[in-house]
């Protein structure tokens, strides 16, 4: 009786997913981030097991999914929970599909868009949500599909590194600020009173 009982409170069998969670972070390339990035902060979204490893790290927690800016930024436009962050945000600038805007590219080269989508099916599954995840490995393992896929993300990275390029352009040409808004769209009227704009200066 009294082994049966050790043997239910005891460890659960296989891997601890914080830790798995863990090594997958720690398998990015490094990237050196110079912190210009934070009108890129938008619009986030995670897995249970990132919310809970947030909360333990930190004591505090972040919804599961947030449209607008992040509640985490410090007012000097800093991550507030920098070494706990989720995947989608690690995965900022290391991938062409989401580069850096600033210039800031990752030791080795850009990881593929399917390593990056085939990480984030791993931590979907380290959640317990296997659905998700077996959608994505099907999606990004079938080559017509992941080719289709491909060709679009292409074409959206090309189109933002568009807008951001003119919006450098009208800076450095008129020795003024410019207007980035989170959506990269191409806005050159600056909106000084909104909290999802950032200014570029191109003097």
């Amino acid at each position: 009786m009294g082994s049966r009982s050790s043997r239910r409170r005891g460890k659960p069998n296989g891997p601890d997913p914080l830790v798995e969670l863990q090594k997958i972070y720690d398998s990015l390339p490094t990237i050196e981030c110079r912190g210009e990035c934070w009108d890129s902060c938008y619009s986030y979204g995670m897995t249970p097991i990132e919310q809970r490893a947030i909360e333990i790290r930190t004591g505090s927690t972040l919804p599961l999914a947030h449209a607008g800016r992040c509640q985490k930024l410090t007012m000097f436009g800093r991550c507030g929970i920098y070494d706990v962050r989720p995947l989608i945000c690690r995965l900022w600038g290391l991938t062409r599909a989401m580069a850096c805007n600033y210039g800031c590219r990752p030791e080795g080269g850009f990881m593929s868009n399917r390593e990056c989508y085939l990480l984030i099916a791993r931590v979907h599954e380290l959640s317990g949500d296997h659905r998700s995840a077996a959608v994505l490995r099907d999606h990004w393992e079938d080559p017509v599909r992941a080719a289709e896929s491909e060709r679009r993300l292409r074409a959206s990275e090309d189109r933002r590194a568009d807008a951001f390029a003119l919006k450098r352009y009208i800076a450095e040409r008129d020795g003024t600020a410019v207007y980035l808004d989170a959506g990269g769209g191409c806005s050159t009227k600056p909106n000084r009173q909104s909290t999802t704009s950032r200014w570029y200066t191109g003097r």
